[in-house]
C-alpha cells in the first residue's frame, strides 16, 4: 500500500529527528471537519494514515502491513546515508 509506505517512512524519519513519542495536533482539515486531530506520536498518525486504503476498500490489510514494512526499510536506508554530525 502506497499510503502505508509513505506514512511509515515519514514517521520513521521524523521520529529519528524529533523522537517518535512527540505528540502533535493536526489542524489542517479544520475548515472541512471543524475538528483538529491530536496524535500521541508520529507512529500513531502513520498507522492511521496507512489504513486509509483498507478503509476505502482499495487495499487489503496484508498490503498495508507490507507497505508499512517497506516504508520503514526505505527510511532506514535514507537515515543510514545521512551524515548527522
Amino acid at each position: 500500500s502506497t499510503p502505508a509506505a509513505a506514512a511509515a517512512a515519514t514517521a520513521r524519519v521524523l521520529g529519528h529527528f524529533f523522537g517518535d513519542s512527540t505528540a502533535f495536533t493536526d489542524s489542517t482539515q479544520v475548515a472541512l471537519t471543524a475538528t483538529a486531530r491530536t496524535f500521541r506520536s508520529f507512529g500513531q498518525a502513520a498507522d492511521e494514515a496507512g489504513m486509509s486504503g483498507a478503509y476505502a476498500g482499495t487495499d487489503f490489510l496484508r498490503s498495508v502491513a507490507s507497505g508499512k514494512a517497506q516504508g520503514q526499510c526505505v527510511a532506514d536506508r535514507v537515515l543510514g546515508r545521512l551524515r548527522t554530525g
